[in-house]
């Protein structure tokens, strides 16, 4: 498996490349081209289970017992240059908060007076889970719909794959199983269409980083296609016109002055960053009271679901180093001309992760009345 930059040894995992340091690969201590069968229903592929991975960086290597299957199911992530990343912990939790509301909105106009959820369990799944190359996560939960004297039991087990939108680099997020038994048409419906889009609202809406300006009207229209949206917010934004360039540079030009760069430097820095923009990293938001205005969000180019965290790739390896000085310099730019608004480091970040088990998340009871 030389080509591959790694090999699996009977005893253990070796990762002896110097030439991909920003390269991880992970075992896990289950067989993923099996189906995974647990509880009483055993008809649902999608389920969680207690599984162990190890992680091995460039240049290393691990030794470690398999104790749960007879294979390991390994995966090579390239992390790039620049990347986001975010716990499965903060992504569950809410989620988990937004699906029980959800279907508590969805039974308003049924019989029920009160739903019940009895527990949830969340959990990521990998590249190669039951033979496909998608990846994203699913959960199992139990609720309880109560009208009157009777109550009626629902056990659901969706999944969702992880996609990067082509047009605008933002992401998609697509059911791929709902496992609602009995079957109920309403929690099909809610789980198939509404969590998946409002799970990628919440996502893309975390990326975008509103350009409005008091100065300078960034008045921009929704209902014209993606493509007209991006290069109308590019322009005036970053090309500007013959007074000179867009309001954007001159934003990164005074946040390099105010962060104590000398003019020359920071006029030579602002157009650096712009640089490394592209109309693609543009988007036109409609607020709730009619109003819009361009936004600036980052162009995603690899989602690596790990078994920890979801890590969102912005700048791989062999992009222009136009683009790793945009990412790098953002935080300061941000910090100077908004003190309040803290913007993480994106470049260059470690990434290793100590060797544990896939996060789980469960919740337990929680009660509503309709």
């Amino acid at each position: 498996m030389e080509r591959n930059k790694f090999h699996l040894e009977r005893d253990g995992f070796a990762h002896p490349s110097g030439e991909t340091p920003r390269q991880e690969i992970i075992g896990f201590d289950l067989d993923y081209s099996e189906p995974i069968v647990s509880g009483p229903q055993p008809t649902i592929d999608y389920v969680s289970a207690s599984v162990e991975y190890v992680s091995v960086l460039a240049g290393t290597s691990k030794t470690y017992a398999f104790d749960s299957a007879p294979t390991a199911h390994v995966i090579r992530y390239w992390h790039g240059l620049c990347a986001g990343s975010t716990p499965w912990s903060e992504i569950f939790n809410p989620l988990s908060i937004g699906v029980f509301e959800g279907i508590a909105d969805g039974a308003q106009n049924s019989l029920a007076s009160a739903i019940e959820r009895n527990y949830d369990v969340f959990q990521p799944y990998f590249i190669g889970v039951y033979d496909t190359i998608a990846h994203g996560f699913s959960f199992e939960a139990n609720y309880t719909f109560i009208a009157g004297p009777f109550s009626f039991s629902y056990y659901m087990n969706p999944a969702y794959e992880l996609h990067i939108r082509p047009e605008d680099g933002l992401v998609s997020v697509v059911n791929v199983h709902q496992g609602v038994v009995p079957s109920q048409a309403d929690l099909q419906d809610a789980l198939e269409n509404t969590v998946p889009a409002e799970l990628a609202q919440t996502i893309n809406k975390q990326l975008m980083f509103s350009l409005e300006n008091p100065v300078i009207p960034t008045d921009c229209d929704p209902a014209v296609s993606v493509s007209q949206q991006q290069e109308f917010c590019f322009a005036k934004a970053v090309v500007g016109g013959p007074l000179g360039p867009g309001y954007l540079v001159d934003m990164f030009e005074i946040g390099f002055k105010q962060a104590g760069f000398d003019d020359a430097t920071a006029a030579w820095a602002a157009m650096e960053m712009a640089q490394g923009l592209q109309a693609k990293n543009f988007a036109c938001i409609a607020a709730p009271d009619g109003a819009s205005s361009c936004a600036l969000h980052p162009v995603i180019e690899r989602i690596n679901v790990l078994p920890d965290e979801l890590e969102f790739v912005f700048v791989s390896e062999e992009d222009p180093s136009e683009m790793v000085f945009f990412y790098q310099n953002l935080p300061t730019v941000v910090g100077a001309l908004l003190p309040e608004t803290t913007v993480p480091q994106f470049c260059f970040q470690p990434f290793a992760r100590p060797d544990g088990e896939v996060t789980t998340i469960t919740h337990g009871y929680k009660y509503k009345d309709l």
